[in-house]
């Protein structure tokens, strides 16, 4: 079963996908300040491209990096606290090369 991260923009009635990645290719999952940090400290490799997907000015964002089609991006959102307890199961669960069947 594939695990994705997912994004979709609405406008009315029309609903178009803008993001979707797979989590097996994930590298972390962190808040946004330990990110800048591992930025900072060049703990992360080369960030190619980086979204935002905020729709508050100041909240508590998430950043997800990754590798997409041979480049490490970062994915910055707002993800609740169940949400993210389930989506960094899932990325220990596929680094391990596990795969989950719970929702």
């Amino acid at each position: 079963m594939r695990r994705e991260l997912q994004r979709h923009k609405d406008s009315g009635q029309k609903r178009t996908t803008a993001c979707s990645l797979d989590l097996s290719t994930a590298i972390m999952l962190v808040p946004k300040d330990e990110f800048k940090e591992a930025v900072s400290s060049r703990a992360l490799p080369y960030i190619n491209q980086r979204f935002n997907f905020n729709q508050n000015l100041k909240c508590n964002s998430y950043v997800y990096v990754c590798e997409f089609n041979g480049k490490t991006i970062a994915v910055e959102f707002e993800p609740n606290q169940p949400f993210i307890s389930v989506m960094l199961k899932e990325i220990e669960d596929r680094k391990k090369g596990g795969d989950n069947k719970s929702t």
